[in-house]
This record gives C-alpha cells, sequence and structure tokens, in this order.
C-alpha cells in the first residue's frame, strides 16, 4: 500500500480516518509503503489488514483476516482493545465476493486470459472510450477503478492518466495475488 492513500482511506464501520502500524514495509513507484500492516480506527475500535500490499477493508468476518489476526497476534497486543469487524454482509456480498475471488484465483496475467495485451488496452481506452487530448489526460488528478479484478485495467489507466493518483477497488480477495503488481 502506497503511504499515500493513507489519508483517503477511512473507516467503513465508524467513517472516521484510519491509522496504520506497519509490520512489514514496503516500496512503491512513489516511495515508501507497506506490504504488510494493520489498518486501524481509533474512534470505531476496529482494525483491518494490509496483505501483500492491498489493504483489506471488509466489514465481515472472513477466514484470511482471522489467519492475518493469528499470524500477527503479538502485533495486536500493542493495540489493546482493538477488534476485526463482523457486521453481518450486505445482501449478496459473501456470495459475490466468493464467486468473483473464485474466478481470478485461476486467473493469470497473460494473453491467454485477456484478450488485449496492455498496449491494445490502452489504445483502446485513449483512442475509443476516453478520447481525451494528452492535455486533458494530464489534467486529470484521481481516478478510481471499481471492480478491478486483478489489477490490469487500472495499470493501464496509471499510465494513460500520468499526473493522477489511480486507486482500484474490488471485493474478491485474489486481488491480494496481484499486490505487488498492484503495489505502483
Amino acid at each position: 500500500m502506497d503511504l499515500r492513500l493513507l489519508p483517503l482511506l477511512r473507516c467503513p464501520v465508524g467513517g472516521g480516518p484510519l491509522e496504520l502500524k506497519i509490520i512489514t514495509p514496503g516500496r512503491c513507484a512513489a516511495g515508501d509503503g507497506v506490504e504488510t500492516g494493520i489498518l486501524f480506527s481509533p474512534q470505531s475500535r476496529h482494525w483491518y489488514p494490509v496483505i501483500n500490499h492491498i489493504p483489506v477493508l471488509l466489514t465481515f468476518e472472513t477466514e484470511l483476516v482471522k489467519g492475518f489476526a493469528r499470524r500477527h497476534a503479538g502485533e495486536f497486543a500493542a493495540l489493546g482493545d482493538y477488534r476485526a469487524p463482523a457486521l453481518p454482509p450486505m445482501a449478496g456480498e459473501r456470495s459475490v465476493q466468493a464467486t468473483f475471488t473464485e474466478e481470478w484465483s485461476g486467473l493469470g496475467d497473460d494473453q491467454l486470459t485477456f484478450v488485449y495485451n496492455d498496449d491494445e488496452l490502452e489504445r483502446l481506452h485513449r483512442d475509443v472510450w476516453l478520447r481525451m487530448s494528452a492535455s486533458e489526460l494530464a489534467e486529470v488528478k484521481s481516478v478510481l477503478n471499481v471492480g478491478i479484478g486483478f489489477g490490469k485495467e487500472t495499470r493501464v489507466l496509471a499510465t494513460l492518466f500520468p499526473n493522477a493518483e489511480t486507486i482500484g477497488v474490488d471485493l474478491n480477495l485474489a486481488l491480494i495475488a496481484a499486490g505487488k503488481l498492484l503495489a505502483d
């Protein structure tokens, strides 16, 4: 996770800002990052893991989060009474997560999986979907890509918008495997 992202993140339960305990530092294109860490909300007293550069901001229990808590139990001692959220998932949320996690877990980031390579996808965005001039592309300051799958399109958008902070989000947990690719 790029440390510049921290001021933008909010606790999904309480809405307040999140603080960060770094377990394993990481690097990203902009400099300092986090490979493994704990995001926590002093307001709601909830915590969220950062796993393989990916902040996991789920409000319901998963085996992934429980396993993270077991592996890093010593790190949680210093946090005190913080807990992982255990709200009921919204209708359909767990099944969507399971379906897309399973789908993306079996895929790679290659020509066999995707119809377009990065160059073709970039041209398709630039020349067909966006049709923005170079100066218009340069004026964009932030890009949010929702439902990023494996993150291929997010990486292309980051290239197209050179002056923008490009952020991708998804409910699928297979995204964690692509964390190092997406850290930049």
